[in-house]
């Protein structure tokens, strides 16, 4: 987030908003992930294929509450 601080507020807001969706997707997923590392072969496909709908799928099942995250977030960074 760093280097997007030379834009004006409303591009900073929506770099911050995509990167908390990444975050928190990625954090809420990582249960699925530890259970992968625990049981390694109950899903016999490729990683790259794996991960990424892993990820799709946490981000679909959770949006509500991801969103609220996010939307929590941004209000308590821009008041």
């Amino acid at each position: 987030m760093l280097p997007f601080l030379i834009f004006n507020k409303k591009v900073q807001k929506g770099v911050l908003k995509f990167l908390l969706y990444i975050q928190h997707t990625v954090s809420l997923s990582f249960w699925y992930f530890i259970i992968e590392f625990l049981f390694p072969n109950t899903i016999l496909y490729s990683i790259w294929i794996k991960y990424p709908f892993t990820l799709i799928f946490v981000y679909v099942g959770f949006k509500k509450t991801i969103e609220c995250l996010v939307n929590e977030t941004i209000d308590k960074t821009y008041i």
